[in-house]
């Protein structure tokens, strides 16, 4: 008995969750901030999936987005640079390296040049190339062989 009301109960809100953490996927993705607020604003922020959003707005450039979610919350900014490398999103990559323009810079621009190399986008592995040349940012511990 108790079982049955627990996965009736439980289903349904689960599945909530995940729609609401998809419309916000979805409203990253196109940089729809008034959407976003209205989401961040009705869930509860840890029923979100803040990450897959900062991802989805890194690979398509959306900068108010993305500044937006790493404000609420936000932190994997390494996956979301590596999704905008191999994209080729120059000024998405240049926002997540930058310790002035993001609150959280990401770290690991070896592993993002790497896939930036390994699926054509010449400028973003160019880009974390010299950056990573000039000392900027510090390569990460025990990835250059």
């Amino acid at each position: 008995m108790f079982v049955t009301l627990v996965c009736i109960v439980y289903l349904p809100l689960s599945m909530v969750h995940t729609r609401a953490s998809m419309e916000l996927g979805y409203a990253a993705r196109n940089g729809d901030m008034h959407q976003m607020r209205a989401i961040l604003k009705e869930q509860n922020l840890e029923d979100l999936n803040l990450e897959s959003a900062l991802t989805l707005s890194a690979s398509y450039s959306r900068i108010q987005a993305m500044r937006y979610l790493i404000l609420m919350g936000a932190r994997d900014t390494d996956t979301a640079l590596m999704a905008a490398s191999v994209r080729n999103k120059i000024e998405a990559v240049q926002f997540l390296i930058s310790e002035e323009r993001c609150k959280v810079p990401a770290t690991d621009l070896v592993s993002a040049m790497r896939a930036a190399g390994s699926s054509g986008a010449a400028e973003a592995e160019w880009l974390l190339f010299y950056t990573l040349k000039r000392g900027d940012v510090p390569p990460t511990p025990n990835v250059l062989d």
